[in-house]
C-alpha cells in the first residue's frame, strides 16, 4: 500500500469509511493483524479525513469508549499531534480559519495564541491541530 489507489477498492470510498472504527480498534488495542492490514490501519491514522473526524469526536463531552473492552491498549499510535492548549485571547488572528467570523475562543500553542469563531473550532484544534489545512496555513506564518 502505497498511493491514493491503495484502499479497499482502489480509490477511498465508502468502504474505508465503515472500517474506520475498526482501524481505530485494531490500533488502539493493538490486535494482532497482517502486515498487509497494519498498513492499510496505519493509512487510515495518518488520513487527514479520519483525523478530523477523531478530532470531532473527541470534542463531545460524553464517554467516547462507551463500549470500551477490557483489553491492554497503548497511546493513540496515529501522527503525533501538535501540543495545545485552551487560553485566553487577545490572539494574532481576528479571524476564525474557518468561517471568517470574529474570534471568541482561543488555543495557546508554541507560546502563540490563536483565535476561533466557537468552542467546536478551538475544540476540533485542540485535538489535532495539523488535521485542519486551514488552521495549518495559520499556524505556519510567521507572526506579525
Amino acid at each position: 500500500m502505497s498511493g491514493d489507489q491503495d484502499w479497499l477498492f482502489g480509490a477511498y470510498s465508502l468502504a474505508d469509511v465503515f472500517f474506520a472504527p475498526v482501524a481505530a480498534r485494531i490500533a488502539c488495542y493493538k490486535l494482532p493483524v497482517s502486515q498487509q492490514a497494519q498498513q492499510y490501519v496505519d493509512k487510515h491514522l495518518a488520513h487527514q479525513d479520519f483525523r478530523q473526524w477523531r478530532a470531532m469526536g473527541l470534542t463531545k463531552h460524553y464517554d467516547p469508549f462507551p463500549y470500551n473492552m477490557p483489553c491492554a491498549s497503548v497511546p493513540w499510535p496515529g501522527p503525533r499531534t501538535i501540543a495545545a492548549a485552551v487560553a485566553q485571547g487577545p490572539s494574532e488572528n481576528e479571524t476564525c480559519p474557518y468561517s471568517g467570523d470574529a474570534v471568541t475562543d482561543f488555543l495557546r500553542i508554541d507560546g502563540r495564541v490563536f483565535g476561533f469563531c466557537n468552542p467546536f473550532c478551538r475544540d476540533k484544534t485542540l485535538v489535532d491541530p495539523a488535521a485542519w489545512p486551514e488552521f495549518m496555513v495559520l499556524y505556519s506564518t510567521a507572526k506579525a
